[in-house]
């Protein structure tokens, strides 16, 4: 495994009754010049707790290859969700248990340390970022 595939990390986005975001969220991070290359936004198929159904829905999926990137991608979101209304006025990114709710009201700092409480700590390895497939997230 190479160092890049090493720094990536996946991150779900759902709205915070946990239903599936706009598809306009995933199409405002691909055309977004800042994120190319570093950010990759796909649908995937919901991750289920042992024993659980689930509800069929896809959650929108971040890719972001390297911990530098991700106070941009965190940026990009906090600016889509502050021109939407309604339900999508908010938006949960979450990994791994630990999970942030970006209002679009957010400033820098606080954008930093919503990223902070995101990353895994500097000390973990590679095996201590869970099941993630670095080679399924290009």
């Amino acid at each position: 495994m190479t160092t890049t595939e090493a720094a990536r990390v996946a991150f779900e986005i759902t709205l915070p009754s946990g239903g599936r975001v706009p598809d306009g969220l995933r199409v405002f991070i691909a055309r977004d010049p800042s994120l190319r290359g570093a950010v990759r936004a796909q649908w995937e198929p919901r991750r289920l707790q042992g024993g659980t159904l689930g509800d069929g829905l896809d959650v929108l999926t971040l890719a972001v290859t390297g911990v530098l990137a991700l106070p941009s991608a965190i940026e990009t979101v906090k600016r889509w969700v502050s021109s939407q209304g309604g339900e999508a006025a908010s938006v949960v990114i979450s990994r791994d248990g630990v999970s942030v709710t970006i209002s679009g009201v957010e400033d820098a700092e606080q954008l930093q340390n919503l990223a902070a409480a995101l990353l895994p700590p500097p000390s973990a390895s590679v095996e201590e970022l869970g099941d993630q497939d670095p080679s399924a997230v290009s």
